[in-house]
């Protein structure tokens, strides 16, 4: 728990109907269209503990889905309710994403966002990602940045 009072934890099979809404509110246009796409996506996250979740007074508020390819984290949806926003969860939510990659050994966090989400653009700056690339038509045919952080490697222990 955190001294906001929330608390981040893995996504249970219990908590997929609370994410399925969430995120089709969040992006009616896309759920309409994808919404089987979503259900399986939702459901390997959480069975890959590939989900996380922020819990705050013993409601969902926020959560966070990323995927590993190779040896890198690729970050994917995050949402906040709009009511608990300014709240630095969406911060948190990042910060334990890399704690997880950093745990996983992983090498690099990947992530991407439309070229005209200018919030999300600053976010990945701010938050120490370097823009690495440019992909035309990734969502919606809407052009997208790709950033990414590199991860310090630890050391094995060995001489």
């Amino acid at each position: 728990m955190t001294k906001s009072g929330y608390l981040i934890r893995y996504a249970r099979p219990s908590d997929f109907k609370t994410l399925f809404e969430m995120g089709s509110r969040a992006w009616p246009e896309w759920y309409a269209e994808n919404h089987r796409h979503d259900e399986r996506h939702i459901k390997y996250s959480i069975k890959n503990k590939r989900a996380i979740v922020t819990v705050l007074r013993g409601e969902i508020v926020g959560y966070a889905f990323f995927d590993v390819v190779w040896n890198y984290m690729h970050l994917q949806a995050s949402y906040v309710k709009p009511e608990y926003r300014r709240m630095g969860i969406g911060s948190a939510q990042l910060k334990r994403r890399i704690e997880i990659a950093k745990d996983l050994r992983l090498k690099k966090v990947l992530s991407d966002c439309d070229v005209d989400n200018k919030a999300a653009y600053s976010y990945h700056m701010k938050n120490g990602f370097k823009k690495c690339g440019y992909i035309k038509n990734l969502w919606d045919k809407t052009d997208s940045y790709v950033f990414s952080m590199d991860l310090p490697t630890r050391k094995s222990g060995r001489s």
